[in-house]
C-alpha cells in the first residue's frame, strides 16, 4: 500500500503526497514513485484523505502492472535505470561511450523531457540542435535508441520513437580513410626520419604491416608470440573503464568480435620491429625497476603502464602536421593494410579473415570502392597482357569524329 503524507499549502489545505513502493531493482534498491493528489479545498480533511486513499489504490494497481512507469517519467530517469541495471551487460568500452554521449550531448537537451512528449519530430529537432560531425551525431542517436529500446523492453513505453527519425546532415567533404601503396611507403620513410620516439615509430609501422586494431596491438603480450610457428595470438584489446579502482582507467578486455585470431610474423620487418621493441622494454625495465607495472606488454608506456591510445594519436598528429599524411589516424593504418591487400590480391575473403571481421559483408561495406578499383585495374592488366600492344597504340592514335559517332548510331 502506498504511503500518504498530508502536505497542505496556503492555497489548498487538502494537498497530499503519495509515495508508491514498486518493488526492487536489479541492485536490490527499493523503487519509489512520487505523486501528488489535490482534493477540493471545500472538503473536510477526513473526506479529502479518503479521496487520496482511493487515488493511491489506483496508483497501486497501475504500478503493479508497470512498476516503472508514470506519465511524467523523464528521459533522465529512464537513462539512470538503463545505466544502473541494463548497461552492466555491455562491454565496458561501450558503456563508457554511451555515458559520455549521454552526459555531454544528450542529457542537456533531453534530460528533463517527459517520455510521453517524445516523438520522431521532437527527436529530429533535438538532433539538429546537437553539435558535432555526422558520425558523432550518429553515435548520440545510437545511445538514445539504446535507452528507449530498454524502456520498451521494460514496458515503460509502448514503442521507441527514435528509430524513424532523420536530421539535417552537414555537407562534409568525403574524408580519405587510407593510403595508397606508394603513400604507405612514403609514410614509413617519413616516420623513420622524423623526431618521433623510436618505440612510437615501431608501433605505427607494426600497425601498418599487421592490420591490427590500435587497441589490439596495445594489448599484446610477449607470451602471445610463438616464434616456432612465427605467429602472434590476438585475444585481448585495451579498453577504457572508468569504474576501475585507484585511479586506473585502462584494462584488458576481449576483442571486438569476442574471438581470438592468429597473425603471421614471418615478415623480416615485423620480426625486426619485435626484436628492437624487446630491447627497448628490457631497457625500460632496468630503468624503472619495481615501478614497471606491466613488463609483459609489448608496447607499454614510458612509465611501464598500459599505453594510452590518446597519446599515440597526438604523437601521430604532431609528426604528420603539414604533410600529405595529415589526415591519418592510428586506425587508418588498418584501413591501409586492407586497401593494399585488396589491391594486391583482390581476395576479399582472405583480407576479411586477416582483419578478423566476423562477416565478409562487413569488409565489403568498408572497402567496396577499393575492391571495385582493384577489379578495374585487373581488367586493364588482363587486357594489356592479352591484346597486342599495337592494338592499344592504334586505339590511342585514333580520334573518333562526330560523323563516325553518327555512323555507329545508324548501324545500331
Amino acid at each position: 500500500m502506498a504511503r500518504i503524507e498530508h502536505r497542505p499549502t496556503k492555497k489548498n489545505p487538502n494537498s497530499f503526497k503519495i509515495i508508491s513502493f514498486c518493488g526492487y531493482d536489479g541492485n536490490g534498491k527499493q523503487i519509489k514513485k512520487y505523486d501528488k493528489f489535490v482534493a477540493s479545498p471545500t472538503l473536510s480533511y477526513k473526506k479529502a484523505f479518503a479521496e487520496a486513499q482511493k487515488y493511491a489504490l489506483k496508483l497501486d494497481d497501475k504500478y503493479k502492472t508497470n512498476p516503472y512507469y508514470d506519465g511524467s517519467m523523464k528521459f533522465s530517469e529512464l537513462a539512470e535505470l538503463y545505466f544502473e541495471i541494463h548497461a552492466c551487460e555491455l562491454k565496458p568500452q561501450t558503456i563508457t561511450t554511451y555515458k559520455s554521449s549521454y552526459e555531454n550531448h544528450i542529457k542537456p537537451l533531453l534530460g528533463n523531457t517527459q517520455l510521453n512528449r517524445l516523438n520522431p519530430v521532437f527527436l529530429s529537432q533535438t538532433m539538429n540542435k546537437m553539435t558535432g560531425s555526422n558520425g558523432s551525431k550518429k553515435k548520440y542517436l545510437t545511445t538514445i535508441q539504446a535507452i528507449l529500446t530498454y524502456g520498451v523492453q521494460c514496458g515503460i513505453i509502448d514503442h521507441s520513437p527514435a528509430h524513424d527519425i532523420s536530421w539535417k546532415k552537414r555537407n562534409e567533404p568525403k574524408k580519405k580513410r587510407y593510403m595508397t601503396p606508394d603513400q604507405a611507403q612514403r609514410f614509413i620513410e617519413h616516420i623513420r626520419n622524423s623526431k618521433m620516439d623510436d618505440d612510437e615509430k615501431r608501433y605505427f609501422e607494426f600497425l601498418l604491416l599487421t592490420g591490427l586494431r590500435p587497441s589490439e596491438a596495445l594489448a599484446l603480450k610477449w607470451s602471445d608470440i610463438n616464434y616456432d610457428n612465427a605467429t602472434i595470438l590476438v585475444e585481448h584489446t585495451l579498453i577504457y573503464d572508468s569504474s576501475l579502482p585507484n585511479g586506473q582507467r585502462l584494462t584488458l578486455g576481449t576483442t571486438k568480435t569476442g574471438e581470438s585470431k592468429l597473425i603471421s610474423i614471418k615478415n623480416e620487418t615485423i620480426l625486426r620491429i619485435l626484436r628492437d621493441q624487446q630491447l627497448h622494454v628490457k631497457s625500460l625495465r632496468q630503468k624503472l625497476g619495481t615501478q614497471f607495472k606491466h613488463p609483459e606488454m609489448i608496447f607499454p608506456s614510458g612509465m611501464g603502464n598500459y599505453r594510452d591510445i590518446g597519446a599515440l594519436r597526438t604523437a601521430l598528429k604532431r609528426c604528420t602536421f603539414g604533410t600529405e599524411f595529415e589526415f591519418l589516424t592510428p586506425h587508418m593504418m588498418r584501413h591501409t593494410f586492407a586497401t593494399v591487400g585488396l589491391i594486391e590480391s583482390g581476395d576479399l575473403s582472405a583480407v576479411s579473415k586477416e582483419l578478423g571481421h566476423s562477416d565478409v559483408s562487413t569488409t565489403l561495406g568498408f572497402y567496396a570502392e577499393v575492391l571495385l578499383e582493384s577489379k578495374e585495374s585487373l581488367i586493364n592488366s588482363v587486357a594489356d597482357r592479352i591484346c597486342p600492344k599495337s592494338d592499344n597504340t592504334d586505339m590511342k592514335k585514333e580520334s573518333p569524329t562526330e560523323n563516325s559517332a553518327d555512323d555507329s548510331k545508324d548501324s545500331l
